[in-house]
């Protein structure tokens, strides 16, 4: 087939995971078949499923299983019992309505559901162990409408919702992330990207959104830079680790600034810098405590941070000093700490120290007003990016 003499590394290399019989297709192939585990806790995980109007469940063809047709979640009926597939974990209750806890065991019944049902792609998601606390689940590609067919990888089941169906939106013909955004999927990058780019004669703009299914993680960002400077913005979401990234900053003609953060639970960390002519000054913090911040100017380049169990401090002798209980220690060339509560030494420690932190405060200002960094660790609202999924971590 002519499509496989496409040289590997040409721009429109990328078609060849979609052309049976090249080692790319054969490649995507084999990572379908791949489950991607996550391990979940049974007391800390369970999911809310809403019904338009009563709960209301319909026979699969050639199953015993039934499933809401009313529901945007994917619920079933079997044996008796009920099971929700929501973000490659099984869920199991008594009632239709929930409450719902972690599934440990799967009914084989569910594994019956044929290909040319909406459902389909829960039968790609299985339960692998359990203990008491914890069960292991995974899912394969099939989860995320990628299915092997032909000797390759194809996206979507193709299948035609009835129109006469009055819940045929809940269970939209998986055309999956490319359809209406012009969406592509990079062989190499193991992920699905959009973005666009507009040039004009006093700037240009452009923007960019990925998903990838193999981590789960959500990205967007855009830019655009004119005559009087230049803008960017870029943050991304895994659902399943929890981890919200993002960094933003821009120049006028005569400064520069960025900022970043990162979060996860209750942890975070976040810095940010500015530019201009008299110099640049950059600060950074964690949730934990620590502390830093670094200046260089024409007078000389400055430096000091903070841990979460001391201060640390870089004197203008070369040596590096903290602070523990009270008591100022050198650090020698072996890298022991030794005591340096020598009069003139400690005097000049204190007073360095106190404004470091005077100085700390007044960077941390600085840096917020000229890059906007809110002075709490959250993140910011929304902006997940690229739109729904089932990707794990």
């Amino acid at each position: 087939m002519e499509f496989g003499k496409i040289p590997k590394d040409h721009p429109k290399a990328e078609v060849l995971a979609s052309v049976p019989g090249t080692q790319e297709a054969a490649d995507a192939v084999l990572l379908a078949q791949v489950p991607r585990k996550a391990t979940v806790d049974r007391k800390q995980v369970t999911v809310t499923v809403s019904y338009e109007g009563p709960p209301k469940f319909e026979v699969i063809e050639g199953t015993k299983v039934q499933y809401a047709v009313n529901t945007p979640n994917a619920v079933f009926l079997v044996n008796g019992k009920y099971y929700c597939c929501y973000q490659a974990v099984w869920f199991e209750s008594a009632s239709s309505t929930g409450p719902w806890i972690v599934c440990a065991t799967v009914p084989a019944e569910i594994y019956t559901i044929p290909s040319t049902h909406p459902q389909y792609p829960v039968t790609y998601v299985r339960v692998y162990d359990s203990t008491p606390d914890v069960v292991v689940v995974g899912s394969t590609a099939g989860y995320e409408g990628m299915y092997v067919a032909a000797g390759c990888l194809m996206f979507g089941m193709g299948m035609a919702i009835a129109w006469s169906d009055p819940w045929r939106y809940y269970h939209y013909g998986p055309a999956y992330y490319g359809y209406g955004c012009g969406a592509a999927y990079s062989y190499h990058a193991g992920g699905y990207y959009s973005g666009a780019r507009y040039y004009g004669p006093y700037g240009g703009a452009g923007w960019g959104a990925a998903y990838n299914p193999h981590t789960g993680t959500y990205a967007r960002g855009a830019a655009a830079s004119g005559p009087y400077g230049s803008r960017h913005f870029a943050e991304a979401y895994n659902p399943y680790t929890g981890r919200y990234s993002a960094r933003s900053g821009g120049s006028t003609p005569y400064s520069q600034w960025g900022r970043g953060v990162t979060v996860q639970g209750d942890s975070w960390a976040r810095g940010g810098y500015y530019r201009d002519a008299r110099g640049t000054v950059v600060a950074g913090e964690t949730s934990a405590g620590g502390r830093a911040a670094a200046s260089r100017t024409a007078q000389g380049t400055a430096y000091a941070g903070r841990s979460a169990s001391g201060d640390l401090y870089a004197g203008k002798d070369g040596n590096v000093y903290r602070n523990s209980g009270g008591e100022w220690q050198q650090r020698d060339s072996s890298g022991s700490w030794n005591s340096a509560n020598r009069p003139e030494t400690s005097k000049q420690l204190n007073s360095s120290s106190e404004s470091r932190s005077r100085g700390w405060e007044n960077t941390s200002r600085s840096t917020q007003r000229s890059s906007g960094m809110s002075s709490s660790g959250s993140r910011g609202g929304g902006g997940r990016g690229g739109g729904g999924g089932r990707g794990r971590r």
